[in-house]
């Protein structure tokens, strides 16, 4: 369990309906009752007492701007596949959060792109494991970015805090920007930086099954409900 506010907080008892067999208070006395027994099913209900948790308050005091509520020990790292490109060409930024915590709560990093480069809504994966000790495992945020236009970017820099209830004070872990060098690509020749480009078929290749190309030429189109099956041609071949 993972408290959300301070103060004092009463888990409400549990409560287990049961069926309980017991001898049965009979005067008539059977043969059979030697053997067997006399006994009755008796419906009894069962609950726990309820538990009092006294949360304490997180420190005020120098709580970071970006402090989301994460409380434990955790790891942050920020990885780019390629820092040299060709306009057009995908590439991978990777942010991963890694530790034992209330992991379920990372939310999506705000991350400021240049305009000049195309990104997608990340794919998060989750490698979480609860067990008694707690939550620990990795949430990582997977984004796919097209630079459009040759020249420098600087793609960060990243900041992550949390709060380490062992130590008794906030965390913050802070990570470079990333210069990113694009150079001018087959698809960028006479363009200005103020036009608009069209990725081809060959640009998503490399993106893989999460992205696909959009398919164009004739396409043929029916009308809602127009089929082959019970047409007056299906009941004449029928």
């Amino acid at each position: 369990l993972y408290p959300q506010k301070s103060g004092k907080i009463t888990i409400e008892p549990m409560v287990v309906d049961l069926v309980v067999r017991k001898a049965a208070q009979s005067r008539s006395r059977s043969i059979f009752d030697q053997f067997f027994g006399n006994y009755q099913d008796v419906k009894v209900s069962a609950n726990s007492e309820p538990v009092m948790v006294e949360v304490m308050p997180l420190p005020a005091k120098g709580r970071p701007l970006d402090f989301s509520g994460l409380t434990g020990d955790f790891n942050y790292s920020v990885e780019l596949t390629k820092e040299e490109v060709e306009a057009n060409e995908a590439i991978n930024l990777k942010v991963e959060v890694s530790g034992s915590g209330n992991l379920k709560l990372v939310e999506e990093p705000d991350i400021e792109f240049p305009p000049d480069i195309e990104y997608y809504d990340p794919k998060v994966n989750d490698n979480i494991s609860v067990n008694a000790n707690g939550i620990s495992g990795s949430r990582t945020f997977d984004y796919v970015l097209i630079p459009r236009h040759a020249g420098e970017f600087e793609i960060g820099p990243f900041s992550f805090s949390y709060f380490d209830p062992n130590k008794g004070k906030y965390v913050e872990i802070d990570k470079p920007a990333f210069t990113l060098k694009v150079g001018k690509g087959s698809g960028e020749a006479g363009q200005t930086q103020s036009s608009v480009t069209y990725s081809s078929k060959e640009d998503l290749q490399v993106i893989g099954k999460d992205i696909r190309y959009i398919e164009t030429g004739d396409v043929k189109l029916r009308e809602k409900g127009e089929f082959f099956y019970r047409s007056n041609a299906f009941m004449a071949l029928l």
